[in-house]
């Protein structure tokens, strides 16, 4: 009986997809069960007879090995967030590290893809163990690591339902009293689910490029999260810049009316 294999393997400095054969081997096995394992936890296992083929290929992955693909998803936070093992795999970040593209390059053991997925996975358990959702979001909120303190600068959950993330940094806030007028959107939807982002942003005349000042990541559109969102909004700018956010048609200085693009 012959199998094909899925995997690819080297061949003659080619990869292939080489077909697997099955070798006789006179080898048998005999396995003792007690009738009541309950009471006998054990199994006996008899083997008997000299195998007549050569032993399977290593199956273990070298710490050695596993300590660089480590580094590797750790240090490449940004891009492989959301990387699953094929992506890792058909991408340049190997090639970089190990100075070839063919994981079957690396180790015979690689060659399980389910050995990537799993590395992968413990990583990313170990960077978020409460996972990338809003529970995610909360736990590293409060364990107050510098880059999450200086950007989300505000987690509310309402009776409603509705949650609230606001995340600004000081130099956004600094920047957003300068301008005369902001804008406010709520048409980009980069976050899985039913979380949506609240952008407020300006154009700049001298970078012609467009400036975010804050983005609050919500679930809800009605008028009271919008009154919760605007509020909290004008409050940590006040906050971050020690400057009031004024109204030019209410305190004669300050922003001139926000301009809605949703």
């Amino acid at each position: 009986m012959t199998f094909l294999l899925k995997s690819v393997h080297l061949f003659q400095g080619l990869t292939q997809k080489l077909e697997l054969k099955r070798l006789p081997c006179s080898v048998e096995f005999k396995m003792l069960t007690p009738l009541n394992l309950q009471r006998f936890p054990f199994v006996i296992l008899i083997s008997k007879g000299i195998h007549t083929h050569p032993p399977p290929p290593l199956s273990k992955t070298p710490t050695c090995i596993k300590s660089e693909l480590r580094k590797l998803i750790e240090n490449s936070k940004e891009q492989l967030i959301d990387i699953t093992a094929q992506q890792l795999v058909s991408g340049h970040l190997l090639k970089s590290v190990f100075g070839t593209e063919m994981v079957a390059e690396i180790h015979a053991s690689l060659n399980n893809i389910d050995k990537l997925r799993y590395l992968i996975a413990r990583v990313h358990n170990q960077q978020h163990p409460h996972g990338q959702g809003i529970l995610g979001v909360v736990y590293d909120f409060y364990q107050n690591t510098k880059e999450i303190k200086n950007y989300i600068q505000k987690i509310s959950f309402f009776n409603d339902g509705h949650i609230m993330i606001l995340c600004m940094t000081n130099e956004q806030a600094a920047k957003c009293i300068e301008f005369k007028y902001f804008e406010v959107d709520l048409s980009f939807k980069r976050v899985y689910g039913d979380i949506n982002e609240l952008e407020f942003n300006a154009y700049e005349e001298k970078s012609r490029t467009i400036i975010t000042f804050c983005r609050i990541f919500t679930n809800i559109a009605t008028k009271e999260a919008y009154q919760r969102m605007f509020e909290a909004f004008f409050e940590i700018v006040e906050k971050l810049s020690n400057k009031p956010a004024h109204f030019r048609h209410i305190h004669s200085d300050g922003w001139i009316k926000p301009k809605p693009l949703d």
